[in-house]
């Protein structure tokens, strides 16, 4: 016979933030403005290499390499949205 469980919450019941639900993280200060910025440089691209993230940022191709910006292995490319999300505070 099942054992019954009237009245018994289960972790995410109980604690739903733990389990995705109920709240949200945080987006980082100068998020939306990047991405708009992003945006009105680069139109029609939806990933960035170095040349283009160097250009954004005002350096060398090479600094680029060096402040630890992530490209994906692949295509040695970023999208907008994951630079963004790594260069605002």
């Amino acid at each position: 016979m099942p054992r019954r469980t009237v009245g018994v919450l289960h972790h995410h019941q109980r604690h739903p933030a733990a389990c995705g639900g109920g709240v949200m993280s945080r987006e980082k200060q100068g998020y939306h403005d990047t991405i708009a910025l992003l945006n009105e440089m680069f139109p029609d691209q939806g990933m960035l290499g170095h040349a283009e993230v160097a250009r954004f940022l005002g350096v060398d191709p090479k600094t680029v390499r060096r402040r630890g910006i992530q490209f994906n292995k692949i295509t040695n490319r970023v999208t907008k949205p994951d630079l963004a999300r790594q260069i605002c505070i």
